[in-house]
């Protein structure tokens, strides 16, 4: 949800949530989690046709999370292999173009994304943001919540990123 406000607000004022979406959501964008993807699997036969499709970009952000929660997920478990035959034969095989960002790419998505190649038989652009934003930014790590806590409390600002299946800390 926090996706769809932020490119509604920043991006496309006509970008629809998949449970609001109707198959014309596809012809002016819509934003979906994985585990709901198949909603909009019978939007319309003409859409997933190979008809409009092909002439449409699509993006997935967190892309290397995305593919991980795909492969790993025990929420995925009943529906692991509709939704990646789901996700491969008319998302992959019929965009016209793909973008699949992250900041962090595992061995996973680019064997993904090598599969994707063979099958589409032709090669992916790959290309690395070598912007830096938080650059000149100290960082510090801490391995318990207590610490953590303690230094939240001391400042008034803070950032505090975290990055897990399970736990943070």
């Amino acid at each position: 949800m926090e996706q769809y406000e932020t490119w509604k607000e920043k991006i496309t004022p006509s970008i629809d949530y998949y449970e609001n979406g109707t198959p014309d959501s596809l012809n002016k964008g819509f934003c979906c989690c994985l585990d709901s993807i198949l909603k909009i699997e019978n939007w319309g036969d003409e859409y997933w046709g190979n008809t409009e499709l092909k002439h449409r970009v699509v993006f997935f952000d967190e892309f290397n999370s995305l593919v991980e929660y795909l492969h790993y997920s025990p929420t995925m478990d009943t529906k692991r292999q509709r939704i990646y035959n789901f996700i491969v034969d008319k998302v992959f095989m019929l965009a016209k173009q793909i973008i699949c960002a992250d900041a962090d790419i595992s061995q996973i998505s680019l064997d993904f994304i090598k599969e994707m190649e063979s099958r589409r038989e032709e090669k992916f652009v790959f290309v690395k943001n070598k912007h830096i934003h938080n650059k000149s930014t100290k960082a510090k790590e801490f391995f318990s919540k207590e610490k953590l806590i303690i230094e939240m409390k001391k400042s008034n600002k803070f950032i505090c990123a975290m990055d897990s299946k399970k736990e943070a800390i």
